[in-house]
């Protein structure tokens, strides 16, 4: 029986048995109930100690948890008061008290601080619920932010935990300005940046995007890229969508869209398991950029074919070797643009003129200041050379220093230059040369005169008949060399005749060739050559002078080429020899001879240059054959080369006039009785004149000037039946002179005598009215037979 209700037994009944058998069941049942209630109990104690320990334990657990968080920690009564403490793990400069349990949140904390606290308090208690806020406090110019909980606890308490969040607020600062300041970049950039998700939705767009398409955030967020532009299904070309089934950048080069052209990248976007969770599209409006690349490209294309086409050579040099050359250069100097390419410039530069290109191209290099233009030879590749005008300018070719050359071809402008200073310096000589055999014609006329009227009236069994005969050959052999002088200083024609130069040339050549039989003449005559106006003795001259030099330089034997053709000379032709351009004939007389070299070539038509031994000749024959040509509207050139043989080309202008016949020659000395007056400013041929005049019957007055002449013929025109008139004279000239006396007597019959050939200036007189025209010196026969063709001429 449990002791509990043996005690109750006693205390009611006295006893714990003898007890009425009814109540036995029930006792049974109480004891058994007391037994049971004592194991219980022992349980419940059992287990009470148990909950004690592990609650101890956990509370231990707890606390241990609480002083490893950087939370601060109270416990807090409703009026404030701080029942327990938790302090931060690291040091708080708003929360230093040590010791604050048994104060309240105001005895140690700021107002800044504990104000918020009060409140948060309050609210939790009345609500019943937790509370939060976020709090800052200024300290030392310093702002720390907190960010605190407040749970009721029991009845009247509550918990409060702070944390110190300056360092996470710090950083979402930092953050945001980060975003802010890339949304700025973002935002500024001429770029479209947009994001899309895996489902080609568009998250987010910078104002570029805006703007190229004009739409706000709202018209595309959340939408597909793809329908924003109008399009059901994705666009097949889009880097973005790429980019995302890739895993690698993309790029779409061209895209014309918008009226636009577009350059469009996309890159995958992953997060940070690297899982591609989007992609990033760079959209760039590239039409500015590639319209002036294709502006550039069809300039460069133009600069191209100007260069390509261009009618001078375009070359590039850079550290002496040729980087460029356009197609003209292999035109100018032989070389295919291959090997034109990398080319030192000394193999191509003349080695006369390489230091001067040496010279100027560092120049240019360097900046220093240089001529617009110079003059220096190149080497062809087949060993000719070549003159060029130069100009360039530096440039940067592939990064290093470089010229830009542009060379000129002007080996024949160079040539006609040549050859225009070469006419140039015979125009001069030959002035000076025609002055000398203008008075040596003058002087040669007296010895001729007195020989002439010695001989008329002398047996030829007179002793001084051959000396005079000698005096007279040799009077006209000066007079040839004066006539050769005044055929140089292109002193004029004395009997021009249209004349067919095919026979003319065949005539004298045979004669020539019975002389000179070593030498075998081929003749290659046009069949319809057109008519030449010539001196046939002066043309006779120039040939004759051509078909001996080459005799001579062919010693031995050696074949003479002579050519005829119609030819038609254009204006580029003609430039150098002040001739019209149009029709010509044009005489080639071409030897297989010893040749000559250029030096010789330049000097070959100056008078009394020779290349012949002395007493051989005297340098006057081409210098002759030069100014004859050239008094005729001609030119004459010479082409020659050493070992090859020399060509003398001849160009006489064409006429329409038909061809005449030769005259007969005169037979006896005619005589008259009519009255001549004798103009002449040099006294020994007016009286060398005069005399032969008188010798031949005639009656003679004389002048020794233009205004004696005038002076004379006004006295008596109507006496006077025929004038000899000095061409040149001193004060009044033979022209000015004709023209007075031709005013008194428009009918005057006038012989023009001069020292010079029949020039420009005797053949305007001629023109004007002068019936006849006879060189000094002449034979007294000349001037008879001149003096009856003219008395015979009617007025």
């Amino acid at each position: 029986m449990h002791s509990l209700l043996a005690r109750q037994l006693k205390n009611i009944f006295g006893k714990t048995d003898g007890i009425a058998p009814e109540w036995q069941d029930f006792l049974k049942n109480v004891d058994d109930a007391y037994h049971q209630s004592d194991a219980d109990r022992q349980m419940l104690e059992r287990a009470l100690d148990l909950s004690s320990e592990e609650l101890m334990q956990a509370n231990s657990e707890m606390r241990a948890l609480f002083q490893t968080l950087p939370d601060i920690f109270f416990l807090i009564d409703p009026v404030g008061k701080i029942l327990d403490f938790k302090g931060p793990v690291t040091p708080d400069p708003n929360f230093t008290e040590v010791r604050p349990v048994g104060k309240t949140l105001p005895d140690i904390l700021s107002p800044e601080l504990h104000n918020p606290f009060l409140d948060l308090l309050t609210k939790a208690l009345a609500t019943r619920s937790m509370t939060s806020l976020v709090c800052s406090v200024d300290l030392n110019d310093s702002i720390h932010y907190y960010e605190a909980r407040c749970v009721p606890f029991l009845n009247d308490q509550a918990i409060i935990v702070i944390r110190n969040i300056t360092e996470r607020k710090q950083a979402e600062e930092r953050l945001q300005k980060e975003v802010r300041e890339k949304s700025i970049i973002l935002d500024t950039m001429s770029e479209i940046v947009v994001y899309i998700d895996r489902e080609y939705n568009v998250i987010w767009a910078n104002q570029a995007m805006h703007k190229a398409f004009n739409l706000s955030p709202e018209t595309y967020h959340g939408r597909k890229c793809y329908e924003i532009h109008g399009r059901e299904d994705r666009c097949p070309f889009c880097p973005a969508i790429k980019a995302m089934e890739t895993g690698e950048p993309q790029i779409h080069p061209d895209l014309d869209s918008y009226g636009k052209r577009w350059i469009l990248r996309g890159y995958p976007v992953r997060n940070e398991q690297g899982e591609i969770i989007g992609a990033v599209e760079i959209v760039t409006d590239v039409t500015e950029s590639r319209n002036a690349e294709d502006a550039l490209r069809q300039s460069e294309e133009k600069y191209k074919l100007l260069v390509e086409n261009a009618n001078m050579a375009i070359i590039i040099a850079q550290d002496f070797l040729l980087k460029y050359a356009n197609p003209k250069a292999s035109d100018m100097i032989g070389y295919s643009n291959k090997e034109l390419l990398e080319m030192p410039m000394a193999k191509f530069a003349h080695p006369d003129d390489w230091a001067m290109a040496i010279d100027i191209h560092q120049k240019r290099l360097r900046g220093e200041p240089l001529p617009p233009s110079y003059i220096a030879r190149v080497v062809h590749k087949n060993g000719d050379a070549l003159w060029g005008e130069f100009t360039g300018v530096a440039i940067t070719w592939e990064g290093k220093p470089a010229t830009m050359n542009f060379v000129k071809d002007v080996t024949q402008q160079k040539k006609l230059e040549e050859q225009l200073l070469q006419a140039q310096k015979l125009e001069a000589i030959g002035t000076l040369a025609g002055g000398i055999a203008h008075d040596f014609n003058n002087l040669l006329m007296g010895i001729q005169g007195y020989a002439s009227l010695m001989l008329l009236d002398m047996d030829s069994s007179h002793p001084y008949f051959r000396k005079l005969k000698s005096i007279e050959q040799q009077v006209q052999s000066g007079a040839n060399l004066t006539k050769q002088l005044l055929g140089f200083a292109r002193g004029g024609k004395y009997e021009v005749k249209a004349t067919n130069l095919n026979k003319f040339i065949l005539h004298n050549s045979e004669l020539f060739g019975r002389t000179k039989k070593e030498i075998t003449i081929h003749r290659f005559f046009a069949g319809d050559l057109w008519s030449v106006e010539i001196d046939r003795g002066q043309i006779d001259q120039v040939l004759l002078n051509l078909y001996i030099n080459a005799w001579q330089a062919m010693p031995g034997r050696g074949s003479l080429y002579l050519e005829t053709q119609n030819v038609i000379l254009g204006e580029g032709d003609v430039q150098a020899y002040e001739i019209p351009p149009g029709r010509y004939v044009k005489v080639s007389i071409r030897d297989t001879g010893m040749g000559m070299d250029e030096a010789t070539c330049r000097r070959i038509f100056d008078p009394f240059f020779t290349t012949k031994e002395m007493g051989r000749g005297v340098g006057l024959g081409l210098a002759s054959a030069y100014g004859i040509i050239c008094n005729h509207g001609g030119i004459i050139t010479v082409d020659s080369e050493k070992g090859k043989g020399t060509a003398f080309n001849i160009f006489l202008p064409a006429t329409e006039n038909r061809v005449e016949g030769e005259a007969a020659p005169a037979s006896a000395i005619h005589r008259g009785h009519e009255t001549i007056l004798i103009v002449d400013d040099e006294a020994i041929n007016i009286e060398v004149i005069g005399a032969m005049a008188k010798k031949l019957g005639y009656q003679v007055v004389t002048a020794d000037s233009g205004q004696e002449a005038v002076k004379q013929y006004r006295l008596d025109s109507t006496a006077i039946d025929l004038v000899i008139l000095d061409a040149i004279m001193p004060g009044l000239s033979g022209s000015d002179t004709f023209e007075i006396l031709r005013a008194i007597n428009p009918r005057i019959k006038v012989i023009l005598a001069s020292g010079y050939s029949l020039n420009e200036l005797t053949s305007k007189m001629m023109e004007r009215g002068v019936r006849a025209f006879i060189q000094k010196p002449f034979r007294i026969e000349d001037i008879a037979a001149t003096i009856k063709t003219v008395l015979a001429t009617k007025d």
